[in-house]
C-alpha cells in the first residue's frame, strides 16, 4: 500500500543504515580514545610515566622487593634495601669512577671492581670512593615501592672512619652483640633526634649508620672490634 504515510519497507532500510554505521563508528572511536587514556593513567600511576623525563619511577610492589631484601633496578641503576623498617635507595654506581656498584648476597654489603666496598646501607668502608653511596628517594604508594633517580642527594662522606670522635650521646639501649662471626652485628633502639649513631671501638669509629624508626643496625668486620669495649654515639641532626 502506499499514500497512507508510510515510506516502503525497502528505501527506509537503504536511508538509516549509513546513520547507524556512522554512529557505531563514533562510539567505536570514543571507547579507543577512552581506553587509551585509562591506560596511559594506569601506567603513570603505576611505572610513573615509564621512567620519561625523571620523576617518581616504579620498582615493584613493595612486598615482593621487601622479599628480595636488596633489590636492584637496573633501568634506573638503583638498589634498594628494603630488609630495614624504612626502605633505602641507593645508587648503583661509585661515586668518584662511575663505576657498576655490585652486591654481595654472602657478605651484604656492596662492592666494586675497582676495590671500593661499601656496607649494607651504602656507608664507605675502604677503597679509593671518597664517600659512601649517593641516595635516591624512596617512597611506597598504593603498594607499590618508587624511586626517584633524578633527585640523587650526595653520600655520606667517609672522613669520619678510623679517626677519633667527640660529642654525641651515648646510646646505651644495645642488642646483645655476638662477635663469633666475621662480620659483627652491632644494633640497638636510639631515644632522641639522632638521625645516625657513630660505633667506635679503640678510640676511633668503626661504623657510621642511619636511625630508623628509633633503631639502627651495623655490620663491622669482626677484626675492628676484637675484645674492645664498642661505644656508640647518636649524632644530633644539625642546629636550625
Amino acid at each position: 500500500m502506499e499514500g497512507n504515510g508510510h515510506r516502503g519497507a525497502g528505501p527506509a532500510s537503504g536511508h538509516g543504515q549509513p546513520r547507524r554505521k556512522a554512529l557505531v563508528r563514533l562510539y567505536v572511536f570514543a571507547g579507543a580514545i577512552i581506553g587509551l587514556v585509562a591506560l596511559a593513567a594506569a601506567a603513570y600511576a603505576v611505572f610513573g610515566g615509564l621512567g620519561f623525563g625523571g620523576g617518581w619511577v616504579a620498582v615493584g610492589p613493595i612486598s615482593e622487593v621487601r622479599s628480595q631484601g636488596v633489590a636492584f633496578a637496573q633501568r634506573f641503576d638503583v638498589f634498594v634495601v628494603a630488609d630495614d623498617p624504612e626502605p633505602i635507595g641507593l645508587y648503583g654506581r661509585e661515586p668518584q669512577l662511575g663505576t657498576q656498584v655490585f652486591y654481595c648476597d654472602s657478605s651484604g654489603w656492596f662492592q666494586t671492581d675497582s676495590g671500593s666496598v661499601f656496607d649494607h646501607h651504602g656507608f664507605y668502608r675502604s677503597g679509593s670512593a671518597p664517600r659512601g653511596l649517593d641516595r635516591v628517594p624512596v617512597k611506597v604508594d598504593h603498594g607499590m615501592l618508587m624511586v626517584d633517580p633524578s633527585r640523587r642527594a650526595v653520600g655520606p662522606d667517609r672522613g669520619l672512619l678510623g679517626h677519633p670522635f667527640e660529642g654525641g650521646q651515648p646510646v646505651t639501649d644495645l642488642d646483645p652483640i655476638d662477635r663469633s662471626g666475621a662480620l659483627v652485628q652491632v644494633s640497638g633502639r636510639v631515644a632522641g633526634p639522632a638521625r645516625s649513631v657513630v660505633v667506635v671501638a679503640r678510640g676511633r669509629v668503626v661504623a657510621v649508620d642511619p636511625v630508623v624508626g628509633g633503631r639502627f643496625w651495623a655490620l663491622v668486620p669482626s677484626r675492628e672490634l676484637r675484645a674492645f669495649q664498642v661505644k656508640v654515639l647518636g649524632a644530633r641532626p644539625p642546629s636550625s
